[in-house]
């Protein structure tokens, strides 16, 4: 099975050239993500959300690429925990507590 990707928008960062693993609470750059008209009704209520995952690809980047990353400062944790993520607008549908087992991966009875 081959996955190909369709570019349907733009990151906009004032980074150029080097950028911080992780966000800086204070940074005072400019930081979007402009998806092209055709595709944002595919993005209806994703602001409800507090995070979202981006998947992107860096067309510039310099370095070789490798399969399996590990910097030593993330002391090997998921860098994409979030204690305060929310369900954004899946909290506001009916039987929402047994679509949670689900999303956790939690066997039950149907």
């Amino acid at each position: 099975m081959e996955f190909r990707f369709k570019k349907i928008g733009t990151i906009r960062t004032s980074y150029k050239d080097t950028a911080p693993y992780q966000p800086i609470d204070n940074d005072k750059g400019i930081f979007k993500i402009v998806v092209y008209s055709k595709y944002k009704r595919a993005l209806l209520r994703l602001s409800n959300f507090k995070y979202i995952y981006v998947i992107y690809y860096i067309h510039k980047l310099k370095k070789r690429r490798r399969m399996v990353i590990n910097p030593s400062w993330t002391n090997r944790k998921d860098l994409d925990t979030k204690c305060d993520a929310n369900y954004g607008w899946v909290q506001g549908i009916k039987d929402y507590e047994h679509l949670l087992l689900h999303i956790k991966g939690i066997p039950h009875e149907y």
